[in-house]
């Protein structure tokens, strides 16, 4: 428990006089490594700089060499043969002209190859050329330079040129060298544990001395352009990076060694300070224990009294110092004065612990029952108020039904009366009369709505067809002017157990609301949907639709849009498909339509 190391004035002591011992030392043996360091490590840089250099020249001139001659070979095609499209001759006379030339093509202006001698179209498969040379060399009149490809032991690369006469393009002519010889060169410049490669700008590799590591590739992903610096890889390793461009191609020579080579001389320069640091190591490690021997009667009860204060710090009472091993000096006094301490902090630490449990657990147990009764609070309070509503609006039906409804039914058969003895010959009674008719019923479909809400009949429940029973349906309700219904019924025939006349009512109260946003005509879609436990019923109109607000309102008892209504048409819909334990869905735009959705549950 109370080995390791300790903040004591004792280490304090030691560590202040080590430090002015050796301080002065270490500050001159660190400068002179250093010192050491940066001249290798520039010496070393700037001959990569001179191998990227030379690379960078010799692989210029190899490639200007090869463009020029198959500029120099357009040019004396042009003055033989008139400007006419090159064939396999020219080409076969191209290639026996340069030894490094193996294939060669004639691209045409529409990107196609017209004429070939030799593999070029290979390479076009394996390293997906063909698309740059058509934007290169056809569309920017600019010279096109491959990626070296390895085959047969030999290193090939395509080159392509613009074949332009009076400024404009007639194609391109392209060849594939065998640059073993340009390639083979590069490596002479190298010794082993140097790494060296070539990178296209789009990150492509051109050629390299061996595998390209991620860290490589992250380096010239990162940044492409010229580069001289030590750089740490991910394994830990440092390297020395330098890097160039060439200029008529746009590659990146890359050029890596380890930092081995210039560490290791550095370590040998470095040697004899190695040996004067082992001696003042030497030399602290004996004064340290020197100095323990010493005064380890004092440093020892202190350094335990500070390990115990830690662990009780974290609210561990378990190990505490042990009164035996304490000095009888103040030391000692100090020892059994903290165990004291610990004790009664114990002691009071289990009597809070214990109070707060038991605080917890009577907050649960309250929590919980104020829960409890909030919802049921909140459930009955909902109840009464639906209840009251539901009652006040039976009264009122009661009072509609007697008092409206009865004087209506006077007034229809007084205007059937009148209209069969006067006649249809005035024109103008029979509107007055149609007028009557209309007025009636729209007083009637109101007292219906009132009623239907407010009704609260024993259920009936039956099992029926949904698809009869919605053609029933719609063949019944009469249909307006200008209105047509497309009818598309699940082919399974689902069968639901519901109260026929409640969804009745809520299904002729949707075809009525579709009618009536319809004003001008349009299509009706009725139909039916099944799922395996579910089937769906929908109503969709060609109507207005509805915006976000109306939405959420639509199955608000007494809420309307329209100049004339109850707005408790749709809330007889909601609650008719709630007492057959359905859900309803609604789907609507402006100016889109609305589409209701009623889903229920289908009958085993």
């Amino acid at each position: 428990m109370y080995k390791g190391k300790s903040k004591t004035l004792f280490w304090a002591i030691v560590k202040v006089l080590m430090l002015a011992a050796l301080l002065p030392v270490i500050m001159l043996g660190v400068y002179m490594v250093e010192m050491d360091s940066r001249m290798i490590k520039a010496e070393l840089l700037e001959k990569q700089s001179i191998m990227n250099v030379t690379i960078e020249s010799n692989v210029r001139g190899y490639l200007g060499r090869k463009r020029g001659f198959l500029r120099s070979f357009i040019s004396i095609h042009d003055t033989f043969s008139e400007h006419s499209g090159i064939n396999k001759m020219d080409l076969s006379l191209l290639i026996s002209m340069n030894e490094d030339a193996v294939a060669a093509a004639f691209m045409d202006v529409n990107g196609n190859i017209k004429e070939e001698v030799g593999d070029v179209n290979l390479a076009f498969t394996r390293n997906g050329e063909f698309n740059a040379i058509r934007y290169l060399t056809l569309n920017k009149k600019e010279d096109y330079v491959g990626v070296i490809t390895r085959e047969d032991n030999k290193d090939t690369m395509l080159i392509a040129v613009p074949y332009v006469y009076n400024g404009k393009s007639k194609g391109a002519l392209i060849a594939r060298f065998n640059i073993t010889e340009m390639v083979e060169g590069i490596a002479e410049y190298f010794v082993d544990g140097v790494f060296y490669a070539i990178f296209t700008t789009d990150g492509n590799i051109v050629t390299s001395s061996g595998p390209v590591s991620e860290d490589v590739k992250r380096i010239m992903a990162s940044s492409p352009g010229k580069r001289n610096s030590e750089i740490k890889f991910s394994d830990g390793r440092r390297y020395l990076v330098t890097t160039s461009i060439i200029s008529a191609t746009g590659w990146i020579v890359y050029v890596q060694q380890s930092s081995k080579s210039w560490t290791a001389i550095i370590l040998k320069d470095s040697h004899a300070l190695g040996v004067i640091f082992i001696m003042a190591v030497a030399v602290i490690i004996l004064i340290v224990l020197l100095s323990k021997i010493a005064i380890k009667p004092i440093i020892e009860p202190v350094k335990i009294l500070q390990e115990s204060a830690t662990l009780l710090g974290k609210g561990n009472f378990d190990y505490l110092p042990k009164l035996e091993n304490m000095p009888s000096n103040e030391v000692g006094d100090l020892g059994r004065a903290f165990v004291s301490m610990a004790e009664s902090l114990k002691k009071q630490r289990e009597e809070v612990a214990k109070a707060e449990k038991e605080l917890a657990d009577t907050n649960a147990i309250l929590e919980k029952k104020v829960e409890e009764r909030t919802k049921q609070l909140g459930k009955a309070t909902d109840a009464l108020v639906k209840k009251e509503r539901l009652a006040a609006i039976g009264e009122m039906a009661s009072i509609i039904s007697h008092e409206i409804r009865n004087p209506l039914a006077v007034i229809s058969n007084s205007t059937h009366l009148i209209r069969a003895i006067v006649g249809e010959e005035n024109p103008k009674l029979k509107r007055q009369f149609d007028i009557i008719d209309s007025e009636v019923r729209q007083a009637n479909r109101i007292v219906e709505e009132v009623l239907g809400y407010a009704r609260d009949r024993k259920q009936n429940i039956t099992r029926v067809d949904l698809n009869s029973y919605l053609k029933d349906i719609v063949t019944t309700h009469p249909l307006p002017q200008g209105i047509r219904i497309v009818q598309n019924y699940d082919e399974t025939h689902p069968a639901v157990n519901i109260d026929s006349e409640e969804i009745k009512q809520a299904v002729r109260n949707l075809i009525t609301n579709a009618f009536d946003v319809m004003p001008d005509g349009g299509t009706l879609n009725i139909g039916t949907k099944a799922g395996k436990k579910v089937v769906c019923l929908y109503v969709c109109d060609e109507g207005t639709g509805m915006g976000e607000d109306t939405l959420l309102r639509i199955f608000t008892p007494f809420f309307t849009t329209k100049a004339r209504g109850t707005g408790l048409g749709l809330a007889v819909v909601k609650k008719a498909v709630s007492n057959n334990k359905g859900k309803m869905f609604v789907e609507s735009e402006p100016d889109q339509g609305t589409k209701f959705k009623i889903y229920l549950k289908r009958a085993e």
